[in-house]
This record gives structure tokens, sequence and C-alpha cells, in this order.
């Protein structure tokens, strides 16, 4: 379709296109959390083992990146109105914090003495 076959004279165009994207963006937002759900399998079969390989460590880097880059773009839509009234924003920044927690936990290794320091402050004995 080109801009020539729209008709914006006709009465409720613009909303219906923005009730249409809405209802697409919603749609996209769980499938994105569902993701999450699923990664989460993949990671218990290959990261959660005895020296996982460094290939599987970067995919799965790549991986919560990108899910986060769509997170981000999916907060801005969410926080409009029409996603408030149904909690596909709470929703969206719940995943958000689950996914950098991901990228914390896997990706944002302490160092020797920093983990040394912790232990000797939660576990003095």
């Amino acid at each position: 379709m080109n801009a020539a076959d729209l008709n914006v004279e006709e009465e409720g165009f613009f909303d219906s296109f923005f009730e249409r994207k809405v209802s697409e963006w919603r749609k996209a937002a769980v499938e994105w959390s569902q993701m999450v759900t699923a990664l989460k399998a993949w990671e218990d079969r290959h990261l959660l083992i005895e020296n996982p390989p460094p290939a599987e460590i970067e995919f799965h880097k790549q991986v919560v990146n990108r899910l986060l880059l769509m997170g981000q773009l999916l907060s801005f839509i969410t926080s409009a109105p029409d996603f408030l009234e149904d909690g596909t924003d709470s929703m969206v920044h719940a995943t958000q914090r689950v996914l950098r927690h991901k990228r914390r936990y896997f990706h944002e290794r302490m160092d020797e003495a920093e983990a040394d320091k912790l232990i000797k402050e939660h576990f003095p004995e």
C-alpha cells in the first residue's frame, strides 16, 4: 500500500490505525517476554554447567543485549496511556529487570578481591 491509497478523510482512519498498532505492539511485548522465559531453559542446559563453552557465553550475551534493546523500545511504546490500562507496561518493566539481572549474573563478573570482601562482610566467621 502506498500513501496515495490512504484515505485520511475516512471517519476513524487515524483511530483505526492507532488501535491496530497498539494491538500489534501488545502482542510483540508478550512474545518478547515469553522469549525471556525460553532463555531461562536454554541457560539451564548451556550455561549452568561446569565450564560452559566461551561461544555459548558470548551467544547468551548477544541475545540478552538484543532483548534489552527491544525492551527499551517496548518500554517507550508501552508508556502510552493505552498500555498502562492493561498492565503491558508493568510486564515490560519487570522483564527488563530480569534481563538486567541476567546480564549482571552471567556477564559482569566481579573480581576476586571484591568477592572476598563481600564474603567477609556477610559471613564474618
